[in-house]
């Protein structure tokens, strides 16, 4: 499919589910059969930078995008196909209100006054935050998970398994950002390069909380602590740890089945086996949070009744801290 803009064909900006466009020509049908077609288009605010608008638009302007899907013309603005590039549109059933990731009802301007119940029956709009850049498109492997607020820019590759939290940021404009299968990159996480390099995690690599990974090689089942710097040219062996605000500098090599620590950071000692087989069992955690984040998880509004919850709500199983785990045993 093409869109159609002032004689012009290019690919489409957004692409469209069945379900969803089953959605849209139901709207039409019942609210506004006569409308030129449904108008997408992107607005700023929201906790998320944007909120997005869908309304029944009574002419085409010129400057439209407009795609045909299946007997409706959606009609995209040339400000908002900027930000709606690699969007999709779904239809999800819900009892509560369609809402777009950012949180803003996509209801068309009008529906819920010619039907009340209107508001549950609008298509959901996704936004990640993928771009290319110059003509370069990030590539994920379908199993892994990217999370609506992570970021990821022009030569990123997200393999297999994959996690990539919120607020993460994978810059490939620079040079090539690689993620090999089983690795994750945690919340507000940071990977980029200077021009010509790359940034590497090999296979269950497991980057923490808040870390910065600028230029460096991560080997494979590797744990790097939360907040923990990795500089350009540093290398971590494979089944090594980084600890927790570390700062590793430039060119440094951390050896295979060590514990690597402090500002600068030094090596301070081999890891033992039952470290290692901790760190293994707990990239089972990760995938599970993968298989559950495919299945469940979906932007909400926040409950109100603080009163109703009286203890923890998420039974999630998988492994202690590793502090726990040498415990264990008194």
């Amino acid at each position: 499919m093409a869109t159609q803009t002032s004689g012009r064909e290019r690919p489409d900006p957004l692409s469209v589910t069945g379900a969803a466009a089953a959605q849209l020509r139901k709207l039409i049908e019942m609210h506004d059969p006569d409308a030129a077609g449904i108008r997408l288009g992107v607005r700023e605010g929201g906790c998320n930078g944007m909120t997005y608008s869908m309304d029944f638009a009574k002419e085409r302007d010129p400057m439209d995008e407009a795609m045909e899907i299946d007997g409706v013309t959606l009609l995209i603005d040339p400000i908002s196909v900027i930000y709606l590039v690699g969007t999709e549109m779904d239809y999800v059933q819900e009892n509560s209100a369609r809402t777009s990731s950012s949180g803003t009802p996509t209801k068309p301007a009008g529906a819920a006054a010619a039907n009340p119940s209107a508001s549950d029956e609008r298509p959901v709009t996704r936004m990640p935050k993928v771009y290319a850049i110059d003509g370069v498109t990030p590539v994920v492997d379908p199993s892994a998970f990217i999370h609506p607020a992570a970021t990821l820019i022009g030569d990123v590759i997200v393999g297999a398994n994959c996690y990539v939290g919120p607020g993460a940021s994978l810059r490939g404009d620079m040079g090539q950002i690689l993620m090999k299968p089983g690795s994750n990159m945690q919340d507000n996480c940071i990977a980029h390069t200077f021009a010509g390099g790359e940034t590497v995690l090999e296979e269950s690599a497991n980057v923490g909380h808040g870390a910065i990974l600028h230029g460096c090689h991560v080997g494979r089942c590797t744990l790097i602590g939360m907040n923990a710097v990795l500089m350009d040219g540093a290398v971590i062996g494979d089944f090594s740890f980084v600890a927790a605000l570390a700062f590793v500098k430039a060119g440094f090599e951390v050896p295979p089945r060590t514990i690597a620590a402090g500002i600068p950071a030094k090596v301070l000692r081999d890891l033992n086996d039952e470290e290692i087989q901790w760190k293994q069992d707990g990239d089972q955690d990760y995938q599970g949070i993968i298989r559950r984040s495919h299945k469940s998880l979906e932007h909400v509004e926040a409950l109100t009744d603080v009163s109703s919850v009286t203890g923890p709500r998420i039974d999630a199983p998988g492994i202690p801290p590793l502090y726990k785990t040498r415990n264990k045993d008194g």
